[in-house]
C-alpha cells in the first residue's frame, strides 16, 4: 500500500465499511490485505478492517485474563491513532457495555518510563548502589528520556564497579545532567 505509519489511522477513519480480515497472523493479514485490494476493496475500508482485527485480538486476550470492569486504560503510541481509539470503543461497548476509556495525551511515554523503571530497580535491586543521572526538570518527553538514558548509565556504571574497574563508592551520586535523546 505504501502508507506510512502515522497515515494508517487518518486513512482509516475514511472508511464507509469495516471488512473482516481474518487472518490474526501478520504473514497471512498481509496476503488477505493484497488479495482484497485487488479485488477493488478501498483502502480505507481495508484499514479500517485491519484496525478492528488488532483491537479485536487485543480484547480476546484481555478477556481470558479476567475481563474489563467499569474503566478501561490504552496506553502506547496505538492510543494516539484515532482509528484504534474508535475500534476500541465499538469493542468496550459490544462486549462490556459502556465504560470510561482513560487515554492520556502523554501515553506514548509509557513504555520508556516502564523501562527506566526496570532499569532502576535492577541496579538498585542488584548492586544495592544507586547512581543518579539526569535531571528532575527535563520537561515532558526529554524527562522520559532523561531517566531512561540515566538508567542506563547508572547500570553500566554498576557493572564497572562490580567488575573492579571502578572506584569504590555508596549511596547517592550526583552526576552531570543527562543530555536528552529526544530530537
Amino acid at each position: 500500500m505504501k502508507i506510512g505509519l502515522h497515515e494508517l489511522g487518518p486513512i482509516a477513519m475514511k472508511a464507509t465499511r469495516v471488512p473482516r480480515i481474518n487472518s490474526t497472523c501478520t504473514v497471512f493479514a498481509g496476503a488477505e490485505l493484497r488479495d482484497r485490494l485487488a479485488l477493488g476493496e478501498k483502502r480505507e475500508d481495508i484499514l479500517a478492517g485491519l484496525h478492528r482485527a488488532i483491537m479485536l485480538r487485543a480484547i480476546s486476550i484481555i478477556s481470558r485474563s479476567g475481563g474489563v470492569t467499569n474503566e478501561f486504560t490504552f496506553t502506547g503510541g496505538v492510543a494516539k491513532n484515532d482509528a484504534a481509539v474508535r475500534e476500541l470503543h465499538k469493542l468496550l461497548k459490544e462486549n462490556y457495555g459502556d465504560m470510561t476509556v482513560n487515554i492520556s495525551p502523554d501515553s506514548i511515554y509509557t513504555g520508556a518510563l516502564g523501562g527506566a523503571a526496570f532499569a532502576l530497580r535492577a541496579v538498585v535491586t542488584e548492586c544495592g548502589v544507586l547512581y543518579i543521572y539526569g535531571h528532575a526538570d527535563a520537561g515532558r518527553s526529554g524527562g522520559f528520556h532523561a531517566a531512561a538514558y540515566g538508567a542506563r548509565q547508572g547500570l553500566r556504571r554498576a557493572e564497572s564497579q562490580r567488575a573492579g574497574e571502578g572506584r569504590e563508592r555508596s549511596g547517592v551520586e550526583a552526576a552531570p545532567r543527562a543530555r536528552s535523546l529526544s530530537a
